[in-house]
């Protein structure tokens, strides 16, 4: 079987397909549990915060708002590149 043009180019497609999923795959995985991580440090971190009475999002609140905020925006680009 000879290889033509077209199939060099339908597997450099597949191959620039796959990377891209992958990326996006791995993205994903570290996305949440990095999100969780850091959430999960600002809180034991805030003075007066606790996690049974406040949301997550009451973070963003703050001095060290920023922090939460930032985390939030790069875990959403992550998840929606």
């Amino acid at each position: 079987m000879t290889t033509t043009a077209r199939d060099a180019v339908a597997a450099n497609k597949w191959t620039a397909d796959t990377n891209w999923t992958t990326g996006l795959l791995a993205s994903g995985v570290v996305a949440g549990p990095l999100f969780v991580g850091v959430s999960l440090i600002q809180a034991f971190a805030s003075e007066g915060f606790d996690l049974r009475r406040h949301a997550i999002s009451m973070l963003s609140l703050g001095e060290l708002g920023w922090i939460q905020v930032t985390d939030g925006e790069r875990v959403s680009r992550d998840r929606h590149w």
